[in-house]
């Protein structure tokens, strides 16, 4: 009889183990790199609008506009090189660039920036020169933006450093899992919507003009710091509190509402909240003055508080 010695059995157990876990750490190590790898934005056409998704672990430090007579330029500064699908007419790319020629696109409507999927979700500045669909000289049709990063369920980081202006009855949609306007990121949609959404929490000083309704969804704190002058308010939360810290002017039908659902929390009003064309004002929860000089609710005609 032979005897194999215990160290030579444990190292060929050893070496089958190994030629056995090869091709998976194989395809470990090449799933990590995808994961750790930067995709591409691809871009392209849906109907009237032209779509950026980025990739999952794709960020953008400057999104920006430039405009030239008919032809808007969207700058993706940061992002991976840009892929365009198909070979849709008036629309082309370069690595950071997407170039809409809207006097041959002249359906255009407007772009919307789509987030990845992974957890960790994607970071989009919108730099200080910001987003304005107004200059082109043709395709005079309503014109929107829009920035998508959670797609209403997910992760996703967007900053607001510069001003946002829709084209006519174009709309403004913003959503990530934080959402943070600052003082330069004022918002203009002279007849369109504004619809401003997070995950966690909006803290938006610009300030908001439109004839159509502004509506500022969280699940945590609402903080609007500047002059909002639209048709109507719609403000919620549903785990923190809703902030107005300047003046709130309403000339529509919809008039002024603002939940605050959580008992421990309130619509806290620091100026004026002046609601016209006989609209009501509703608040439900708690409402608190944080200025006792200046906090105030108004409305005109047959509108009730």
């Amino acid at each position: 009889m032979h005897q194999i010695p215990l160290r030579a059995k444990v190292q060929c157990l050893s070496d089958a183990m190994r030629g056995h876990l090869r091709p998976i750490i194989a395809l470990v190590l090449l799933a990590v790199a995808a994961a750790n790898s930067v995709q591409a934005a691809t871009v392209s056409v849906s109907g009237t609008k032209v779509i950026i998704a980025l990739g999952d672990t794709e960020n953008i430090t400057d999104l920006n506009t430039s405009t030239g007579a008919a032809v808007i330029t969207v700058n993706t500064v940061g992002s991976a090189n840009n892929t365009l699908v198909g070979t849709p007419t008036g629309v082309t790319v370069t690595n950071n660039t997407v170039v809409i020629n809207t006097a041959a696109f002249t359906g255009f409507t407007g772009f919307q920036v789509l987030g990845g999927h992974l957890a960790g979700g994607n970071a989009v500045t919108v730099g200080a020169s910001g987003i304005d669909l107004t200059a082109v000289t043709t395709a005079n049709t309503n014109q929107s933006a829009s920035i998508s990063l959670s797609n209403f369920i997910g992760a996703g980081t967007l900053n607001v450093n510069g001003p946002i202006l829709a084209k006519n009855g174009g709309s403004v949609a913003l959503d990530a899992f934080t959402v943070t306007i600052t003082a330069a990121g004022d918002i203009t949609a002279t007849n369109g919507s504004v619809d401003i959404f997070s995950n966690d929490s909006i803290s938006s000083a610009g300030d908001v003009t439109s004839a159509g309704l502004l509506q500022v969804r969280a699940v945590g704190d609402v903080s609007v710091s500047g002059a909002i002058s639209v048709a109507s308010v719609y403000a919620r939360s549903s785990g923190g509190d809703v902030n107005f810290n300047s003046t709130v002017t309403t000339t529509g039908a919809g008039g002024f509402i603002s939940e605050a659902t959580l008992a421990s929390k309130a619509t806290r009003i620091a100026n004026a909240v002046t609601v016209g064309a006989g609209a009501s004002a509703l608040v439900t929860g708690n409402l608190i003055a944080n200025n006792s000089t200046l906090a105030a609710i108004t409305t005109s005609g047959t509108g009730a508080i």
